[in-house]
């Protein structure tokens, strides 16, 4: 055995540095955040112009980084086979010898220039977008005939995921804002309304409308003393008149408009703002686009059969996406008294408060609001209607959507309010 038959493997390293190119090459284009662009325009703009040239066509220029590493790495063993070959080592000098360069090549070609390229996505971006563009450009004949003749087929054949799956795209982008909040590239708050924001064409306007039993409603000859009593009470600005019935909406009365006025019943068409209507079953998504179009603040949420289900505001279809939007007093939230004994309670009312306003000694929680503490007492969001005793307390949900509690009623066994 002469090891001196092994010296012609020296003749291999460019072709190492060739596939460490390749593979580095695709990982920096591939891997350019926005951030990374917007450098490169501001500091090297021939650089950010190669690469807009570059990745005009991204699945061409895939195929010709690929057939470029495989020449290469096909090129390498080739050589290398052949100077083992030569050099007659025996089975297993020859075995190890090939073993040692499979690993230099994936260590040399692969690992380390991807990682470099990964961490230095400009620097890198500076250096290899030139030789790429000149081999593009060379490759480009035959990487356009690869792509036209395999991978557009295969593509038609098997469709594409975004057709087979129609969610597949926004599954994608909550899995990537779950890993930033994860990464604390993004605050808790804003994953969680990104989130939200992402879940509004999978959720249903029933969802936010304010229900029908609770709707603040006037009959449309309903005097202005009877409309100023019930909004001086809903505090509303959006009232629901109706003619017949509630499945008979004649308009929506805006409050101060009306009593700016002087008209004698609400049901005057000038006072009236011109009702639109919109399926229960249609989504958020859905309801926004409606508001856009009709420029209106108000919906009526009606059944497959036109009756009335409730009311929905663009204010309901903010505060299911983002929370509570009304800036609540200290006195807002404060538990009140009513005539049967019980309380009261905004599900927003500190809990804290509350435990001691009435002596309460409550398990320990890390939620500061008393619909916060229901829930983390439950491990769900109750439904409106629900009943049941938390800490010898029994607590009826009164006001609650599919993400929060809005009201509760309490009913305390040992004693009032100090």
């Amino acid at each position: 055995m002469m090891w001196v038959d092994l010296l012609p493997l020296l003749f291999t390293l460019p072709l190492l540095g060739l596939s460490g190119f390749f593979s580095g090459s695709e990982t920096m284009l591939f891997g350019l955040s926005a951030a990374d662009r917007a450098e490169l325009r501001g500091r090297h703009p021939a650089v950010s112009k190669r690469i807009e040239r570059l990745t005009k066509d991204e699945p061409r220029l895939l195929v010709s980084i690929l057939m470029g590493n495989t020449i290469i790495n096909c090129l390498f063993f080739v050589i290398t086979s052949a100077i083992l070959l030569q050099a007659d080592l025996g089975a297993a000098w020859s075995a190890g010898v090939a073993t040692g360069l499979l690993l230099i090549l994936v260590v040399v070609g692969e690992i380390i220039p991807k990682a470099l390229c990964d961490v230095a996505r400009v620097s890198a971006a500076v250096l290899l977008s030139g030789p790429l563009l000149v081999w593009t450009k060379l490759a480009g004949p035959v990487a356009a005939a690869i792509e036209r003749t395999i991978v557009e087929p295969l593509a038609r054949l098997s469709g594409s995921e975004a057709e087979q799956d129609p969610d597949a795209g926004r599954r994608a982008l909550r899995t990537i804002v779950e890993q930033a909040a994860a990464d604390r590239v993004l605050q808790s708050g804003e994953a969680e309304m990104l989130s939200e924001l992402m879940s509004m064409p999978s959720r249903r306007v029933r969802d936010a409308m304010t229900p029908r039993l609770r709707m603040p409603m006037l009959s449309h000859d309903a005097t202005r003393a009877e409309a100023a009593r019930l909004l001086s009470q809903q505090q509303t600005p959006l009232v629901t008149v109706i003619g017949e019935g509630p499945d008979d909406v004649i308009g929506f009365l805006h409050a101060k408009r009306f009593l700016h006025r002087e008209l004698p019943t609400v049901g005057h068409p000038s006072a009236l703002q011109p009702v639109r209507a919109i399926p229960e079953t249609a989504t958020l998504e859905d309801a926004l686009q409606a508001f856009k179009r009709t420029g209106s603040r108000a919906l009526i949420v009606v059944d497959e059969f036109g009756g009335t289900e409730g009311v929905l505001t663009i204010e309901d279809v903010a505060e299911e996406l983002v929370g509570d939007l009304r800036h609540h007093r200290p006195a807002d939230l404060a538990p009140s008294a009513k005539k049967d004994g019980s309380w009261s309670v905004p599900g927003g009312c500190s809990i804290r408060d509350l435990a001691d306003q009435f002596n309460l000694v409550l398990q320990e929680t890390e939620s500061a609001t008393v619909g916060g503490y229901v829930v983390e007492h439950l491990g769900r969001v109750p439904q409106a209607g629900e009943a049941f005793v938390i800490d010898n307390i029994k607590v009826t949900i009164t006001k609650a959507n599919q993400r929060r509690i809005r009201e509760i009623n309490l009913v305390l066994e040992a004693t009032d309010a100090e």
